[in-house]
């Protein structure tokens, strides 16, 4: 990990084929990881880019 002040880590988001995928059983709603980055970009330290992503475990289906 770096020095940043605040790391997010996310795990087993599991982005996939959604609804036209007939073994993807996770959420389908795509704007909610984009929807979560937007929110933490415009924190202070997010304008300042002071935060550290980890995307831990399964990321794609």
């Amino acid at each position: 990990m770096s020095d940043k002040p605040v790391t997010l880590i996310v795990s087993d988001l599991h982005v996939g084929g959604g609804a036209s995928d007939p073994g993807d059983d996770h959420v389908f709603d795509k704007s909610q990881f984009r929807d979560f980055i937007r929110r933490q970009s415009e924190t202070p330290e997010g304008k300042r880019g002071d935060i550290e992503l980890v995307i831990n475990g399964d990321f794609l289906e």
